[in-house]
């Protein structure tokens, strides 16, 4: 798995459960989780859940975005790697030169390679900030593509809550019967594939 699919893992995990805690009202006052209990009484609660590895895994959208991702990568490597190759070049050619120049040639080309060094870190910088964005884009995107589906599937199913599973989390065991981790991928990926017609 390379870095990048890792960290979409990772991410699509985080937000997954995120979701399902609010889900659960992890985020609401316990004040008011009691309040609705009231009202409500001993009414059944229903749930399901979800399996984010297979989410992530079998997601058509996490992978091509993850492959985008990595395309613009190595865009932005490539471009970072001609001005790091720029800056080697000047740098012997100014000290092939070196025995025959002048203090202030001397000066005037260390403050050249310096300007140059400046150039490709803030370049380096610039590139790494970019490459956040697009990520935190796709991260934010990829939430509300799954948060509208879970809503939906909520809604016409009468579920309360919707768990994340993943193995080795926090919970141990879930009844099989349980998992739509299927049904939702089946509607984001038809969703997904309509979406690129």
């Amino acid at each position: 798995m390379t870095k990048t699919n890792w960290a979409l893992h990772i991410v699509s995990f985080a937000i997954i459960s995120l979701l399902a805690l609010d889900r659960v009202g992890a985020f609401k006052d316990k004040d008011e989780k009691k309040s609705v209990l009231s009202e409500e009484g001993a009414k059944e609660v229903a749930y399901a859940y979800i399996n984010s590895d297979t989410l992530s895994a079998k997601y058509e959208y996490i992978a091509d975005r993850a492959q985008a991702l990595a395309t613009r990568e190595a865009q932005l490597q490539k471009q970072l790697e001609g001005k790091v190759q720029a800056l080697e070049t000047r740098f012997a050619q100014l000290q092939q030169k070196a025995d025959i120049m002048t203090r202030a040639e001397l000066e005037s080309a260390q403050n050249e390679i310096q300007g140059m060094e400046n150039e490709v870190n803030n370049l380096r910088i610039q590139l790494s900030q970019q490459l956040d964005q697009e990520r935190l884009a796709m991260q934010l995107d990829l939430y509300n593509k799954v948060e509208d589906v879970l809503k939906g599937m909520a809604s016409e199913n009468d579920l309360h809550t919707i768990f994340s599973y993943t193995q080795g989390g926090q919970v141990l065991y879930i009844d099989p019967k349980l998992d739509i981790t299927e049904k939702v991928l089946n509607v984001l990926n038809e969703q997904y594939q309509e979406g690129k017609k």
